[in-house]
C-alpha cells in the first residue's frame, strides 16, 4: 500500500483526496497539508490521516512515500525542491509553473535528483478518453478534433493576482495528445482560440 501525502485541499486537492480514499485500492491517503490549520485538521480527521500545516513537514513524514501537490503554481518550485531532496515521487497539478524560469528550475531539480515526477495530465487515464482511443480506428482516420472548455476565473482567498486561463490551454493540449494515438510529428497543425463572455 503506497502512502500518499497531499499538499493542498482546495477544489483540486479535495478531488484528489476523495479519489485516493474512495477509488484506489493500492494507495492510501496518509497525510494532508493545508495552510488553514482548522480546515486542514478537520479534513485530516474526515480522511483519517495525519495533518501538517507546512508542506516541508508532510514531505519529511516517514509515512509519506509519494506526494501530490494541488496548490497554485507559484508554490510548485519550493515543493518540488523539497520533494526531490527527499527522493520521493511527485505528481504536480497543472499548470506546472508561472514562468519559463520557474519551469526550468523545476526541471533541473527533478533531473538532478532522479526522482519520479509528472504534471497531472491525468486525463489520459480517464475512461472516456481511453474508450475514444480504443475505438478511433473503427470510425476513420482522425483528421480534425475539436475540443471546448469553459474556464472559470481563479478566486483564491487572499489572491490579488489577475485571473488567468492558461491552465485551460494545457487541458486542451493534453486532451488532444491523450486522444490522438499518432505521434506528435504527424500533427500538421494545432490551433487555439480564446474568447471572453461577460455574464
Amino acid at each position: 500500500m503506497l502512502g500518499i501525502g497531499l499538499i493542498g485541499l482546495g477544489h483540486h486537492g479535495s478531488r484528489y483526496a476523495r479519489h485516493i480514499v474512495d477509488d484506489l485500492t493500492d494507495a492510501a491517503l496518509v497525510a494532508v497539508c493545508r495552510r488553514s490549520r482548522p480546515e486542514g485538521a478537520k479534513a485530516a480527521a474526515a480522511y483519517n490521516c495525519d495533518f501538517h500545516d507546512d508542506y516541508r513537514d508532510l514531505v519529511a513524514d516517514p509515512n509519506v512515500e509519494a506526494v501530490v501537490a494541488a496548490v497554485p503554481p507559484t508554490f510548485h518550485p519550493a515543493i518540488v525542491d523539497a520533494t526531490c531532496q527527499a527522493g520521493k515521487p511527485l505528481l504536480v497539478e497543472k499548470s506546472l509553473a508561472t514562468s519559463l524560469g520557474a519551469a526550468q528550475r523545476i526541471a533541473r531539480a527533478v533531473s538532478a535528483s532522479g526522482a519520479r515526477a509528472m504534471v497531472a495530465q491525468t486525463l489520459r487515464f480517464d475512461s472516456t478518453v481511453q474508450t475514444l482511443r480504443a475505438h478511433l480506428s473503427e470510425v476513420a482516420p482522425l483528421h480534425a478534433l475539436y475540443l471546448s472548455q469553459r474556464l472559470e476565473p481563479a478566486r483564491l482567498a487572499g489572491s490579488t493576482a489577475r485571473p488567468r486561463a492558461g491552465a485551460g490551454l494545457c487541458f486542451i493540449s493534453a486532451s488532444t495528445a491523450s486522444i490522438c494515438s499518432a505521434p506528435s510529428r504527424d500533427v500538421r497543425s494545432l490551433g487555439f482560440g480564446a474568447g471572453r463572455l461577460n455574464s
